[in-house]
This record gives C-alpha cells, sequence and structure tokens, in this order.
C-alpha cells in the first residue's frame, strides 16, 4: 500500500466530495500543458495582468521571427 501522508488524505477526500470539479480541472490543466513548452513569451502587460486590446505593434510577429534561434512564433491573446 502506498502511504502518501497528508496531502494525499487531503487530495482523496476533495475527490470523493466532488469529482467532477476535480475531473474538470485535469481537463483544463491538460490543455494549458503545453504553454509550459514555450521558450518565450512577450507581452505588453505584466504577470497576472489580462491584456484587454490587442496592443503590440503590427510588426511584432515578424520582428520576432526575424531573430536568431527563434523556431516558431505563434501569435495569440490571452483574455
Amino acid at each position: 500500500m502506498l502511504t502518501v501522508g497528508a496531502p494525499g488524505a487531503l487530495a482523496a477526500a476533495t475527490i470523493e466530495r466532488a469529482p467532477r470539479r476535480v475531473w474538470a480541472t485535469l481537463m483544463t490543466d491538460a490543455s494549458f500543458a503545453s504553454l509550459g513548452d514555450v521558450g518565450i513569451y512577450v507581452s505588453s502587460t505584466g504577470p497576472g495582468v489580462y491584456p484587454t486590446a490587442p496592443i503590440l505593434p503590427a510588426n511584432i510577429e515578424s520582428e520576432i521571427a526575424s531573430l536568431p534561434g527563434v523556431a516558431a512564433v505563434v501569435p495569440g491573446q490571452l483574455a
């Protein structure tokens, strides 16, 4: 038998109380998992601040793509 201590007991209680919420959380985590594989993010705002408009220059994608060592640029906006 695997003993996981207090964190394991807390996790087990959470799963028992709200299995659908745990499932939804795991599915959401999986959909964002690839974000950890990115080398750099470019943003006009600091961490924890969500941009509300496309406020980077229109040519930023091509400028970043032209930098040495950049394999790909994928534009996107988090909102």
